[in-house]
């Protein structure tokens, strides 16, 4: 080994080593647990109620869906979801538009072998202490797609799992409406 290749290893190899150190170590840059609004912010530790949504559409029991979906999904980013009696803050919301019936794909003979459904929702926040809205989402869309079933039952089915897919994918929506501030 060269003398000048010896002091370059001499000299970078400690940056290397606690680069590789900290990589390793799993540490990381993370957001704040806060979440900002129109006169204020919020923590997860905040207490939110999620009453049953408005459904404006035709299908049946999808409020019971979205609702259910935005339930499991702010309480699985680390928020305080509670009954309305002890809530800081209201989400409300109402489903205001339902397509199941978006051809997606076809077969070889021009049948319809895949759909996509899209429901689309508006949010509105609310601070219990101040009765202020304090934000609001406009419209809000999310889709899933799923496949033709062998009968109707089959293709029912698979439409009910493609409106729990959309519903969490609303509800994920939501969340990175709230971090974006």
């Amino acid at each position: 080994m060269t003398p000048s290749v010896h002091n370059a290893m001499r000299k970078y190899l400690p940056v290397l080593l606690l680069t590789c150190a900290v990589i390793g170590c799993g540490y990381r840059l993370e957001r704040r647990q806060d979440v900002n609004y129109v006169g204020g912010a919020f923590t997860k530790a905040d207490a939110i109620a999620i009453p049953l949504l408005r459904n404006a559409t035709i299908q049946p029991d999808l409020e019971k869906i979205v609702t259910e979906a935005l339930i499991t999904r702010l309480q699985g980013s680390g928020m305080n979801v509670t009954g309305k009696s002890s809530a800081r803050l209201i989400l409300s919301g109402k489903l205001t538009d339902y397509n199941p019936r978006n051809a997606l794909s076809y077969n070889k003979f021009q049948q319809i072998q895949e759909y996509r459904l899209v429901i689309t929702a508006q949010f509105s926040l609310l601070d219990v202490q101040s009765g202020n809205t304090v934000w609001q989402s406009g419209s809000l869309s999310a889709s899933a797609e799923y496949l033709l079933g062998q009968d109707a039952i089959a293709t029912l089915d698979a439409e009910r799992s493609a409106q729990r897919v959309a519903a969490d994918r609303l509800a994920q929506s939501i969340l990175g409406q709230w971090e974006a501030f």
